[in-house]
């Protein structure tokens, strides 16, 4: 799970977890000062469910879960452990989730990678129907640098009984680089979706601002709402962006009294963005605020915002009177 599968995780917790108490361990039975801190802060609480489900995920795939489980105890004991503020227990785990992370998932063939990825999602993400995944399709979709890139679309969790609009109700996609000289494999990114969310083929594309790999997660609804993610390469891999700080700057253009209620997707391909802009009267059908234009620049890894252009909309022509017969 990558950094912003993680803040999208959290925010979940949070919202149904509900009491502090909510931490992997039993809170009623918290002993030591760092334990007591934990379940009484709800960040922390999350922090802690999310570190645990990340460990198990990294023992269970890793061919030497002894070193794993050796450095987890190592850093409960001289890192967690010392921790005297809130603060510096939650530097603490974000720092470990981002160390356990950065461990490579390889596999010694893409087949293997591709079995062993959907055994691994059976185990932690089926959600109430345990030990569920199937692959639905794979195949290739780019090369670069000696390396050849491919996804798998996962199924773990189908419909209920009388089936859905679509063949699955909630979908995974892992994507993997293969070295065309070794033939290792390494699982570089997964994306897990909510039911309602669909993935379309990843596709890379270079032009002047440099070379991104763009993975199309669409949200059903009216709302044109998306999970994508962006990556661009550096060195030789793939850098998750941040494309959703932008979104934050762009309030700072909007005028009082309108607003974006629809998904803003940006274009990577222009450069650019758009949305239409809604008064509070409006209906969700039909906004009247205009539109807002965008046009974007790469900074470092992160999508920025480079100017902004703002059309108000044209007033209705009044309707002439009724002449009386």
């Amino acid at each position: 799970m990558h950094f912003k599968t993680l803040i999208v995780f959290l925010l979940f917790l949070v919202g149904f977890i509900g009491g502090a108490q909510a931490a992997s361990f039993d809170c009623d039975k918290a002993v030591s000062d760092v334990e007591k801190m934990i379940c009484a802060d709800n960040t922390l609480s999350n922090l802690d469910i999310a570190l645990a489900a990340e460990y198990r995920r990294t023992v269970f795939r890793s061919d030497d879960p002894s070193t794993i489980k050796t450095a987890q105890r190592s850093w409960l004991n001289t890192t967690r452990n010392v921790c005297q503020t809130v603060q510096c227990l939650e530097v603490a785990y974000k720092q470990r989730l981002l160390d356990l992370q950065a461990i490579p998932i390889t596999y010694a063939d893409l087949n293997t990678a591709v079995d062993a990825t959907c055994r691994e999602m059976a185990a932690f993400e089926s959600y109430d129907t345990p030990g569920m995944c199937r692959l639905s399709e794979s195949g290739s979709f780019g090369e670069m640098d000696d390396t050849g890139f491919y996804y798998a679309l996962y199924c773990v969790h189908d419909w209920p009984p009388g089936g859905g609009p679509t063949d699955c109700m909630v979908s995974s996609m892992a994507l993997f680089a293969r070295d065309q000289v070794s033939g290792v494999v390494e699982r570089f990114h997964e994306h897990a979706a909510d039911a309602g969310s669909y993935f379309s083929v990843p596709y890379i594309r270079t032009d002047e601002d440099g070379t991104f790999l763009v993975l199309p997660v669409r949200v059903s609804g009216t709302g044109n709402f998306n999970e994508n993610d962006y990556f661009i390469r550096r060195q030789k891999r793939w850098v998750l962006m941040d494309t959703e700080s932008w979104l934050n700057d762009l309030n700072h253009y909007i005028p009082s009294g309108l607003e974006i209620w629809k998904g803003v997707e940006p274009d990577m391909a222009s450069m650019t963005a758009s949305a239409a802009l809604y008064r509070s009267a409006d209906a969700n059908c039909c906004p009247t605020g205009g539109n807002i234009a965008i046009k974007l620049m790469v900074v470092g890894n992160r999508l920025a915002i480079k100017s902004v252009e703002i059309t108000a909309s044209e007033p209705e022509p009044e309707s002439e009177p009724k002449s009386r017969p």
